[in-house]
């Protein structure tokens, strides 16, 4: 594998002039390893930058591009000139090869690579993957995706080989997809001085590195708390109930001192906590939670409206799309934007007008960076379970109000009955 990706010239010219005109020849050994068969031996004759004949030990013979140079290609194939250039490619490349290809393996860097996931572009995908790789050398390199063993080459975008500046390069791939439930995704590098392909799998579980900005968004928070609650206390301890007989009804400057001390380790503290909540706020995930219903659409060409709500999920990136028995749905779908609830957290609501049919399935289907894969409510055209809940309180409060008004009525007509009405005059 290293050798697939190093390739060097061997070049040798000798050149001569005629009356301010250049005539020179370049011998050039081609290789990508030191196996004969893949080396290539190439002579060229050149005048004034125009090539006239070339030798190539791939086509073992002399071939030319001007009417001089074929005339010519035709008098060196008939000599033994040919059979000389045929013997060069191993009395002159192989030698040479030899050194300049250890000295080549024994300069290059193997590379490192960072994988990590961004919000596309506007797309036909939610996702996108970026595989970054770094430090390497020399600068041919090959970076390819993977989806379940298979490379895909769809969707996917490279930078150019980027210069560091200190003979490194860094070089960056990018991959718009849509998640599957238990795929695997490989990003895939090769280079010169790696045996075998460097294979990194994607896990789409929190990487280590947004732990630890959580873990230390969080030990700032709880330093914050410490020094506020250790400075209040320093503080009411130090103003409460002291009172000291001094010569001077002043404060001294010890005391104001050490209250001044207590007051900066309260403020300090507070300052911690919000900037440790914040910190920690912007790096946490919060999954979202779907309720789907039914509702009249207005007037339209459709007799019936689905609505897709998502609820308390952060950050605010999502994508809420609807799928009919697998398809995703494109035309009459309306969605809101993301609505923030006031306390960091946020909601959206899709709208699905459509002409029902039986046995169908409709699906609202969220993508989030809080799930590892696509959230999946079926619609169930039965009547949910809250509307039930309602019939079932309605009846039975029905039920309860005739009880309570059968039991009045007895209850009147037997007191009513038996009364003997005296007259006042």
């Amino acid at each position: 594998m290293a050798s697939s990706f190093l390739s060097f010239s061997l070049l040798f010219i000798a050149a001569s002039t005629a009356d301010g005109f250049w005539h020179y020849a370049v011998n050039r050994c081609d290789f990508n390893s030191t196996e004969l068969n893949d080396i290539t031996y190439i002579q060229s004759y050149f005048y004034n930058k125009l090539e006239l004949l070339r030798f190539d030990s791939r086509v073992g013979r002399y071939v030319g591009y001007t009417e001089f140079g074929v005339k010519n290609a035709e008098r060196l194939n008939k000599g033994p000139e040919v059979v000389q250039r045929r013997n060069d490619k191993e009395r002159y490349c192989v030698h040479n090869i030899q050194i300049w290809y250890q000295l080549a393996l024994a300069s290059s860097v193997e590379p490192y690579v960072v994988m990590s996931s961004t919000t596309p572009p506007a797309g036909k995908h939610p996702a996108m993957l970026v595989c970054s790789v770094f430090d390497f050398y020399p600068k041919q390199i090959r970076v390819s995706w993977h989806r379940d063993g298979q490379e895909v080459s769809s969707d996917v975008t490279s930078t150019d080989e980027l210069a560091d500046g200190d003979w490194f390069y860094q070089v960056h791939s990018h991959l718009e997809y849509t998640p599957r439930s238990g795929e695997k995704i490989s990003c895939v590098v090769e280079h010169a001085s790696l045996k075998e392909p460097l294979v990194t799998d994607w896990d789409p579980s929190m990487p280590e590195s947004e732990r630890n900005k959580i873990a230390i968004g969080a030990s700032g928070l709880i330093l914050g708390l410490i020094l506020s609650l250790a400075g209040f206390i320093y503080y009411r301890r130090k103003a409460r109930g002291q009172k000291p007989v001094y010569t001077n009804p002043s404060m001294p400057e010890s005391e104001r001192n050490k209250i001044a001390i207590g007051a900066s380790g309260l403020i300090l503290g507070l300052i911690l906590s919000l900037a440790g909540f914040i910190y920690y706020r912007r790096k946490a995930r919060v999954e979202p939670y779907v309720v789907m219903s039914s509702t009249t659409p207005p007037a339209g060409k459709h007799p019936a409206m689905l609505v897709c709500s998502v609820f308390d999920f952060y950050p605010k990136q999502i994508r809420v799309s609807w799928h009919r028995d697998g398809q995703e749905v494109s035309s009459d779908v309306t969605s809101t934007d993301e609505l923030a609830d006031g306390d960091w957290f946020y909601q959206v609501h899709s709208h699905l007008e459509y002409t029902p049919r039986s046995g169908e399935k409709i699906s609202c289907v969220v993508e989030h960076a809080s799930l590892k894969e696509p959230l999946v409510t079926d619609w169930d055209p039965s009547m949910p379970e809250s509307e039930r809940n309602k019939i079932a309180i309605g009846a039975s409060g029905l039920i309860l109000g005739l009880i309570l008004s059968l039991a009045g009525f007895i209850y009147y007509r037997r007191k009513a009955r038996g009364r003997i009405l005296v007259p006042t005059n």
